[in-house]
């Protein structure tokens, strides 16, 4: 997968998955202190090329989001301005990302499992590829 590619998936990640992740990092560390082997891939539903597809229109969503939030962001005077353009920035995301039928939570889930299972980074690519061929 490409760098800019991952990089805008992943910012999104990071917006949205702000609220599930302190979950997510106790259980971590709880298995940690049990013994327990962290999982090195996510353990998540199949992932069909029609997600794969809905995927990738949804990152290049993002990132014209992401772009056109940057402005406004250097732009903000304080703290609370640059806090409500980043909300603004995120209602938008999760906007782009359920008009392609997924969820916030399934996105990030295809996104992190993309990064970690070889596989299904190569399906993303193609299907990335193939979607910039089919939109210049």
């Amino acid at each position: 997968m490409t760098t800019m590619f991952m990089t805008t998936a992943s910012a999104l990640a990071l917006a949205l998955g702000a609220a599930s992740a302190a979950p997510a990092a106790a259980a971590l560390a709880q298995q940690q202190q049990q013994g327990m082997p962290a999982q090195a891939t996510p353990q998540i539903d199949p992932v069909s090329d029609e997600e794969i597809w809905s995927f990738v229109r949804a990152v290049d969503d993002v990132s014209e989001i992401v772009e056109e939030m940057r402005p406004q962001l250097d732009a903000a005077e304080g703290p609370e301005d640059a806090q409500l353009v980043q909300q603004a920035a995120q209602a938008q995301m999760v906007e782009a990302v359920e008009g392609h039928g997924l969820t916030p939570q399934r996105y990030n889930e295809i996104n992190a499992a993309a990064q970690s299972d070889p596989e299904l980074g190569q399906r993303v690519s193609e299907i990335a590829e193939a979607h910039r061929e089919q939109n210049g």
